[in-house]
């Protein structure tokens, strides 16, 4: 066993706030808002063997009416204190929007194609992180393509 130092984003971090944008082939979807889940609903736990966990209840209005997810995901890790992390899985809060506003449900020749997703550590402190994330997919829908944008920052508190 190393006596190195653990890095600061080893242990449990509970969601205090997260903000969702998207965009629909370039354009600002107004549809989709997100609310910040409890405390005790939302959180991120990562271990020093460079595994992570993340579990969320999330809540998403849409014109009609409120969904709410509940999801547990888990990975693997790699982090620099520049601030660049690569997770295996991704959080589970950061793609859930994305899924809300599909054009219906999949026929035979419809596909998701992704095309980025990158994630950023934006703040890290003893205390305090935040994740700033921007996931891009393209929705191919029969003859038709919508590329889709979501841009999420997850701030954490222990």
């Amino acid at each position: 066993m190393s006596n190195a130092p653990q890095p600061l984003i080893v242990g449990n971090w509970s969601l205090q706030q997260q903000t969702y944008e998207q965009y629909v082939d370039g354009v600002p979807d107004p549809v989709i808002t997100s609310s910040a889940p409890h405390a005790d609903n939302a959180y991120a736990q990562f271990d020093k063997n460079g595994t992570y966990i993340s579990a969320t209840q999330l809540t998403i209005a849409t014109a009609t009416t409120p969904l709410v997810s509940r999801d547990t995901l888990s990975g693997t890790y790699t982090y620099s204190p520049t601030g660049n992390i690569t997770l295996s899985a991704g959080l589970v809060s950061a793609l859930h929007p994305l899924v809300a506003s599909y054009p219906g449900i999949p026929g035979p020749s419809d596909y998701i194609e992704a095309v980025s997703n990158s994630v950023k550590i934006t703040q890290l402190t003893s205390k305090l992180l935040t994740l700033h994330f921007e996931v891009v997919i393209n929705f191919h829908h029969g003859a038709t393509s919508t590329n889709y944008k979501t841009v999420s920052d997850l701030q954490y508190t222990r």
